[in-house]
């Protein structure tokens, strides 16, 4: 449902103390709704260090989340661009993520099987 691709370019270091992205590998699989920290069951949690000038590319439905940094000092900046093919202008109203389409929710807090428009 996702045709999303995310290309990185690293600005800035990125380790645990600065805040580095965290994947949860395996989990473009399951793209019907979100997890939570903590629910990822038996799929592994993956840390990228990265640093500047460094490329990173990521399918769009992999989870992933950036945790806070814990240096007093941290500052970390990325470059993204996205590439999407064009059908999924189709179904992504302007102005909306296409999370928004993903994740919506009917009146019964349901999500949808497929995306939908608004």
């Amino acid at each position: 449902m996702n045709p999303l691709i995310q290309v990185g370019i690293q600005l800035d270091v990125a380790n645990a103390a600065n805040g580095q992205v965290l994947f949860l590998a395996g989990s473009h699989r399951y793209h019907k709704r979100p997890y939570a920290w903590g629910e990822e069951g038996d799929l592994p949690i993956v840390a990228l260090e990265t640093e500047p000038g460094d490329l990173t590319l990521h399918f769009g439905d992999t989870m992933h989340s950036t945790p806070p940094p814990t240096s007093p000092t941290a500052g970390r900046r990325v470059l993204y661009y996205k590439f999407a093919q064009p059908k999924t202008f189709a179904w992504v109203p302007p102005g909306c993520h296409y999370n928004d389409a993903l994740f919506a929710v009917d009146e019964l807090g349901h999500a949808a099987t497929r995306a939908t428009a608004y």
